[in-house]
C-alpha cells in the first residue's frame, strides 16, 4: 500500500514541475522516509525465542495445536504426537518477556483427551476469546469428534461438545482448520476418517442460528468431491495439508496427501485451492514445490491474504518403499509463499525470502498468530533430515513482518516423482505403442511379414512399459489398499494384457499361401483364436485408454499435457474410425478372404 501510494505521489508530482527545487528536496526526503518505514514493517525475519533443551520445555512433538493470548502475552500448547507416535494429552504455557520467554506447565480442572492431527482456532464465544479444539486422533488409533474450549483468561478446558447442536463432521484426523483471531467461526477441511478413509467435505463450527446463549452448530460449507477424485473442479480428497481461512467466508489449502484411503493422487500434492462462502472451489496457480504438513496462516491486516512455509516436501504415503521425488528443487529455510486473494480475479502466489532463516526445516508445527502486532509464533514440528535420530523438535520461534517489502523471487521449478514416471510409461504404452500393434494387427495384415514384425515389437514394447509402471507405483503408492478404481482397474488391465500377450505368443499355427493368410486353410481352434483374440486386443485398448485417463485426472497435470492426451485420443479415434470403414468396404468386395489385398 505504502508503494502505491508513493508512485501515485511521483505521477502527481509531474504536474507540478514549476516547484522550487527546495519542494521537490522536500517530497523526496518524504518519498524516502516512506520508502523505509514501509520496508522495516514489511520485511520478514524468524527469530527463535525458546530453542530445545532449554527452559525446560515440553516434550517434542508434531501435529500439535498453539493458541496465543495477547495480554498477558503468552503462546499456550496441547497435544501432538510424540516421539513414539503416541498422542499426548498436555498443556504448556510459554510466557513471553520481549524477545524471550520461560515455559510452565498448565494444570487445569480437567483436559481434553490426548490427541494429534485436530483442528484449532481461537473464537469469541459470548464475548469471550477462547482457544477451540476438534477432531483429531486419540490413543490406540481412536478417532476423535469432540470440542473443547480452552478459556485463555483462567487457563481452565471444558468441553463444549454438548453445547454444539446438528450434525457432526464424522471422526477424522489430520484436517486442516483455524480461525481468524476474534472471529465466531472455526474452519474443519478434508482429513483422515475411519479406515484411513481420506474425506474430501469442508464444515465451519459457528455460533447457531437463533441461539444467543452459547449454543454453537455445525454447517457444511462444501461436500467436496467423496470419492471421486475425477473433478477437476473440485480439490482431490486429502490430509496432512495446509490450510487456513484468509477471511470469515473464505478458506484456503496447500498441498497434503491424496493416496491411499480408497482414493488415489499424488503424496506430496502441489495444488491449492480456495473455498467461497457460496460452497464453491477455485483452483489456484502453482508455486511451491510438493509438500505435506506445511504451515499456513491468514494475515489478519490483510484480509485475503496468507503466508504459507515449511513441509516435507519428499515423502510419500506410509506404505511407500522409497521416496516419490526423482528430481526437482528443494525449498530453502528461509523461504515463503504469499498468497495474495484480496481480489478473487487476480489471485497469486509470491515467494520471497526472510532473513535470517528457519533452521532446520520442519513438517507439522503448531502456529499462532499475534494480531496486534503482525507476529506469527511456530512451536515444534518434525525435522526434514534423514541423518538424524531425535527428529522431532520443540523450540519456538517469532516470523515478523507481512512480507509487504519482500521481492518476488520465483516460484520453484518443476518436480518430477515417480507417480509422474508411472504415468509417462503407461502414456506411451497405451497412448502409442499398443493402439499401434492393435491397428496393424487388424488393418495391415496384406503386408506380411512387415506388419506382424511391427506387431510384435509394438506390442512387446507396450507389454515392458506397461509391467514397468505397474511395478513403479505399487513401489510408491499405497499399495496395501488397491480400493479405488483407477488401481482396481490397473490391476485387471494389466492381467488381462498379460494373457494378451502370452496368447499371442502360443497361437494356433496357420498354413500360409503366398503370404497370405486362407480362411480355407484355418482350424476352428485357429479361426476362435484370432476372434478371441482380435477382440480382447481391442477391449483391452480401449479400457487401457480410458484408464490413462483417469489417471491423468488422479495426477492433476498442466493444461499441456491434458492438451497433449486429448489430441493424442482423439487421433486415433479419427485413425480407428477411418480404417475400419476402408476395412469393412473391403472385407464387402472381397467375402471370400478375411483379409483385404494390395
Amino acid at each position: 500500500a505504502c508503494v502505491h501510494k508513493i508512485v501515485n505521489c511521483k505521477i502527481e508530482s509531474k504536474r507540478f514541475a514549476a516547484f522550487e527545487d527546495s519542494a521537490m528536496a522536500g517530497f523526496s526526503l518524504l518519498v524516502l522516509l516512506s520508502l523505509s518505514a514501509c520496508a522495516a514493517a514489511g520485511n520478514l525475519s524468524w527469530a527463535i525465542i525458546s530453542p530445545s533443551g532449554l527452559a525446560a520445555p515440553p516434550q517434542s512433538r508434531w501435529y500439535a495445536g498453539a493458541a496465543f493470548r495477547a495480554s498477558p502475552p503468552a503462546l499456550f500448547v496441547f497435544g501432538g504426537k510424540a516421539v513414539n507416535k503416541a498422542p499426548l494429552g498436555d498443556t504448556h504455557a510459554f510466557d513471553i518477556a520481549g524477545t524471550t520467554g520461560t515455559w510452565r506447565v498448565v494444570i487445569p480442572a480437567m483436559s481434553p483427551p490426548a490427541r494429534f492431527g485436530f483442528v484449532s482456532g481461537v473464537m469469541t464465544i459470548n464475548g469471550v476469546e477462547q482457544w477451540v479444539i476438534s477432531h483429531g486422533q486419540g490413543i490406540d488409533g481412536a478417532l476423535l469428534d469432540d470440542t473443547w474450549a480452552f478459556n485463555l483468561g483462567t487457563e481452565q478446558w471444558e468441553d463444549i461438545t454438548g453445547q454444539i447442536i446438528g450434525d457432526v463432521p464424522r471422526r477424522r484426523y489430520g484436517a486442516a482448520g483455524g480461525s481468524l483471531p476474534g472471529a465466531e467461526r472455526l474452519w474443519l477441511s478434508m482429513g483422515r476418517g475411519a479406515n484411513t478413509r481420506l474425506l474430501s467435505d469442508t464444515w465451519v463450527l459457528e455460533r447457531a442460528l437463533n441461539f444467543t446463549d452459547g449454543t454453537l452448530s455445525w454447517r457444511e460449507m462444501s461436500p467436496g468431491a467423496g470419492l471421486n477424485q475425477y473433478d477437476p473442479f473440485s480439490p482431490h480428497a486429502r490430509a496432512e495439508h495446509a490450510g487456513t481461512p484468509l477471511s470469515n467466508n473464505s478458506f484456503a489449502i496447500f498441498g497434503g496427501c491424496a493416496d491411499g484411503g480408497q482414493v488415489g493422487g499424488p503424496c506430496p500434492l502441489q495444488d491449492s485451492w480456495l473455498l467461497k462462502e457460496d460452497g464453491k472451489w477455485k483452483r489456484l496457480p502453482v508455486c511451491s514445490s510438493p509438500r505435506t504438513g506445511s504451515s499456513m496462516v491468514g494475515i489478519q491486516g490483510f484480509l485475503g491474504r496468507g503466508l504459507l512455509w515449511g513441509g516435507n516436501d519428499n515423502t510419500g504415503p506410509p506404505s511407500a518403499v522409497f521416496p516419490q521425488r526423482i528430481v526437482g528443487p528443494d525449498y530453502s529455510g528461509n523461504e515463503l509463499y504469499i498468497l495474495d486473494a484480496v481480489d478473487d480475479r487476480n489471485i497469486s502466489w509470491t515467494r520471497v525470502f526472510a532473513s535470517p532463516s528457519l533452521s532446520p526445516r520442519r513438517e507439522g508445527a503448531a502456529t499462532a498468530y499475534d494480531r496486534a502486532n503482525g507476529v506469527v509464533y511456530m512451536f515444534g514440528g518434525r525435522r526434514i533430515a534423514s541423518n538424524v535420530t531425535v527428529d522431532l523438535l520443540a523450540d519456538v520461534w517469532r516470523l515478523s513482518g507481512d512480507g509487504a517489502g519482500e521481492g518476488d523471487q520465483g516460484c520453484l521449478g518443476i518436480t518430477f516423482t515417480f507417480v509422474h514416471l508411472h504415468g509417462v510409461l503407461m502414456y506411451a504404452a497405451w497412448g502409442l505403442f499398443l493402439p499401434l500393434g492393435a491397428c496393424l494387427g487388424r488393418y495391415y495384415r496384406w503386408t506380411w511379414p512387415l506388419w506382424f514384425v511391427l506387431h510384435i515389437i509394438s506390442q512387446s514394447a507396450g507389454v515392458l512399459l506397461t509391467v514397468a509402471g505397474f511395478v513403479i507405483i505399487f513401489l510408491v503408492a499405497n499399495y496395501e489398499e488397491p480400493n479405488f478404481p483407477h488401481a482396481i482397474i490397473g490391476i485387471v488391465l494389466t492381467a488381462v494384457m498379460l494373457q494378451q500377450f502370452l496368447n499371442g505368443i502360443f497361437h494356433p499355427c496357420v498354413e500360409r499361401e503366398n503370404g497370405q493368410d486362407d480362411d480355407g486353410d484355418k482350424s476352428g481352434w485357429r479361426k476362435c483364436w484370432e476372434v478371441y483374440h482380435a477382440i480382447g486386443g481391442f477391449i483391452a485398448v480401449a479400457i487401457g485408454i480410458a484408464q490413462v485417463t483417469l489417471g491423468v485426472f488422479l495426477v492433476d497435470p498442466p493444461l499441456p499435457v491434458w492438451a497433449v492426451w486429448c489430441g493424442l485420443g482423439g487421433l486415433w479415434l479419427l485413425i480407428f474410425a477411418v480404417h475400419e470403414a476402408v476395412y469393412l468396404c473391403c472385407k464387402c468386395r472381397h467375402t471370400s478372404h478375411y483379409h483385404y489385398d494390395n
